[in-house]
């Protein structure tokens, strides 16, 4: 799909730019200078922990399991990945604070084999060390049944801003009654800042898989589908000429986050395809796994982590996994099921933590992908029928390829997936409504790009 859509709202910002990329090197130039050269204290590095939850026992209680997978709306995060550090018994886990802070937000996670029928209880001890002196802020008591499935949330206050040369230090200090469980380990998120008043602007990227430019009403399609990002559009820049640097996932969210080529960061490129098979050979599109993002090149989120931002993505795309190296600077990244408002409520949820952080959020959603199916009421807002109504419905891309549509099929599925867009859309709408409401938005920068 080369059809792309971009459009940025910010109060300070009326230059226009070609493309989406040079929207998002343009936010480089904004933030660097406010950042500051020392960034954050370092500590020791941390590593990435993915936790997932216990799907076949989710399954079970799912209310819409019957349903076919394609018409479900349940939805739930399939893997929570963060970066973090092991916690061991007995063990100081010491880190480095920046000066200034009036708090921080952490979490706590465990994998583990233990049987689920195993009740251990554990106690985490938290420590504010400053000039030499420590005084516990807070014991927390955890079940491991309870980590193993999601990422707990601590909050730490430390009611005054906290000197130079500080350190959070969280101690293992009681597992119960019984032995720590053998093959367990805990580990701790990397604190994030969440309470130090920093007035800088914040960056709000929303993606929208397999979205047409020209289904959006700003672009002057016939059809109301897009309120919400009309009036983005109407208040920011909007671009007219953007395209995307590849035609699938893994290769355009590699530009987008490196303002480079595919044939530089080299996401996503099949080197089968690249450098084996000349176009047009029947062995051209021999599948193998695709390269990952290179390691050596700077993303935008890790240099905003790297100044003091707290960064974070929320995704439903398999491409864009931990693998990929797409997730590199973001300290969490989240690859949820289903639908638009899903990532919403998770986006939501993780900015209002942040109170003064600056924060760089990346949302994406998929709705738009075949097969068509949004919810009610949005499933009927263009066409008569449910698609559940429709014999055969869905058919796969594929399908669709081979068979001679008629012009009734095609309309319907066409009024489908501008179904979808008008449901994202009053997603994302939400989404800005309520950022604006908190006053987020006021100093916000909102890109959005399909």
């Amino acid at each position: 799909m080369r059809d792309h859509f971009a459009a940025v709202q910010h109060t300070d910002m009326r230059t226009h730019r070609s493309n989406v990329l040079a929207a998002l090197a343009c936010a480089l130039v904004l933030f660097a200078p406010a950042c500051g050269d020392d960034g954050p204290p370092k500590g020791p590095e941390p590593v990435r922990v993915a936790i997932e939850p216990d799907f076949n026992r989710l399954g079970n209680a799912d209310p819409q399991l019957g349903l076919p997978p394609w018409r479900r709306t349940s939805s739930y995060v399939l893997s929570d990945d963060r970066e973090g550090h092991s916690l061991r018994p007995g063990v100081d886990l010491v880190l480095p604070l920046p000066a200034g802070e009036l708090a921080c937000e952490t979490s706590i996670a465990a994998q583990t084999q233990l049987n689920e029928s195993r009740n251990t209880p554990i106690a985490i001890d938290f420590w504010l060390e400053e000039d030499g002196a420590r005084r516990l802020l807070v014991q927390k008591r955890f079940d491991l049944v309870a980590l193993r499935e999601h990422w707990l949330t601590i909050d730490l206050e430390f009611g005054h801003p906290i000197v130079r040369g500080a350190h959070l230090i969280a101690r293992v200090s009681d597992v119960g009654a019984q032995a720590f469980p053998p093959g367990t380990q805990l580990f701790l998120g990397d604190p994030n800042r969440s309470g130090g008043g920093d007035t800088r602007t914040n960056l709000l990227v929303i993606s929208v898989d397999t979205l047409r430019a020209d289904h959006l009403h700003c672009y002057g399609y016939a059809r109301d589908t897009s309120p919400s990002l009309d009036a983005l559009a109407s208040r920011g820049v909007l671009f007219e000429q953007a395209q995307s640097s590849a035609p699938w996932t893994m290769a355009s969210y590699g530009s987008l986050f490196t303002s480079r080529s595919p044939s530089v960061h080299r996401s996503g490129v099949n080197p089968k395809r690249a450098s084996s098979f000349p176009a047009g050979s029947p062995d051209e599109n021999t599948l193998d796994v695709p390269e990952a993002l290179a390691p050596d090149l700077p993303v935008l989120a890790e240099i905003l982590r790297d100044h003091g931002y707290a960064t974070a993505g929320f995704h439903n795309n398999p491409y864009l996994l931990g693998a990929t190296g797409l997730r590199r600077g973001f300290q969490r990244w989240v690859y949820y099921h289903w639908c638009a408002d899903t990532a919403v409520d998770l986006a939501l949820d993780w900015i209002g933590r942040r109170r003064g952080a600056p924060w760089f959020a990346f949302v994406h959603v998929v709705d738009p992908h075949q097969p068509y199916s949004p919810p009610t009421p949005f499933d009927r807002k263009y066409a008569g029928t449910a698609p559940e109504d429709v014999p055969g419905y869905p058919l796969q891309v594929d399908q669709m390829r081979k068979q001679v549509q008629t012009p009734a099929t095609r309309q319907f599925y066409m009024d489908e997936y501008d179904g979808e867009i008008a449901w994202t859309d009053a997603q994302i709408g939400r989404l800005l409504e309520t950022l604006a409401a908190s006053g987020e938005l006021d100093h916000t920068l909102v890109i959005f790009h399909a």
